[in-house]
């Protein structure tokens, strides 16, 4: 209301936008964790029908080439989804530390 102390709303301000912050980090944390379950659910697929081919047809190789360019997206999303963990994990402990800190009495 109108009793809060400029102070007070830039604190508020600051929580809000530190969790804002935060909120984008899991969203593109859950979309990359989404990207490698559609390859996981991708390669299940793949090995079922490996298992009914001639390892010398074409087909077959070409399930081999698709899965080794599967496996370096996953690698890759995965170190992706590493590093933003750290970050929302370093925002949250800066968060708790911010509030921690408060003090708008």
């Amino acid at each position: 209301g109108k009793n809060i102390s400029e102070e007070v709303r830039k604190a508020i301000a600051d929580v809000r936008s530190r969790n804002a912050a935060i909120n984008e980090l899991r969203t593109q944390h859950a979309r990359i964790e989404q990207q490698i379950n559609v390859i996981n659910q991708e390669q299940s697929r793949i090995r079922q029908n490996m298992q009914q081919l001639d390892r010398n047809s074409e087909l077959y190789q070409r399930y081999v080439k698709k899965f080794g360019e599967q496996e370096d997206a996953v690698e890759k999303l995965r170190t992706e989804a590493m590093t933003i963990q750290e970050q929302i994990d370093a925002k949250m402990r800066e968060l708790s530390d911010f509030i921690g800190g408060l003090n708008v009495a």
